[in-house]
């Protein structure tokens, strides 16, 4: 009978065993968790970089399409361009766009480029910028259109 609660206590964990068992998970927990952070962090900004620049893309194939005359495009340039977006995470952006000519003109601010009939090459930037994260200037996207002058 002796001999039978002697083999009853040593089946199972104690006390002890458990106390050392949770003691390595936590030590595990601790090591571990930072670079999970970082890697969830890693991948919000490179969601963030992504949305950035495909509402950049998007803004730049809105141009290529406006530029079938030079009247259409400065009419583009002229509309105000969305200044606070928002992607489907809740992400918020704003945007700015550039656009010069190959003489340099800011054909923004200065429609009278648009006068004769040749052919002018502009130089179109749109830059989305990060109104919630740290990263300042997330995408720039640039492209040289060519757009017919006025007939």
């Amino acid at each position: 009978m002796i001999k039978r609660l002697q083999q009853a206590r040593d089946e199972g964990f104690g006390i002890v065993e458990a106390l050392v068992a949770i003691l390595l998970f936590g030590i595990l927990a601790v090591a571990l968790v930072p670079p999970i952070i970082a890697a969830l962090k890693l991948s919000a900004d490179s969601t963030t970089v992504a949305s950035a620049a495909q509402v950049a893309q998007g803004r730049v194939e809105d141009a290529r399409s406006a530029a079938g005359t030079c009247a259409d495009f400065v009419a583009f340039l002229a509309q105000p361009i969305p200044s606070d977006l928002t992607d489907s995470r809740g992400a918020r952006y704003s945007m700015t766009q550039s656009a010069v000519t190959s003489d340099g003109t800011d054909a923004v601010s200065d429609p009278g480029w648009c006068v004769d009939s040749a052919v002018t090459a502009v130089t179109y930037t749109v830059a989305v910028t990060s109104v919630d994260t740290e990263v300042a200037d997330v995408a720039d996207v640039a492209t040289v259109i060519a757009v017919p002058g006025l007939q």
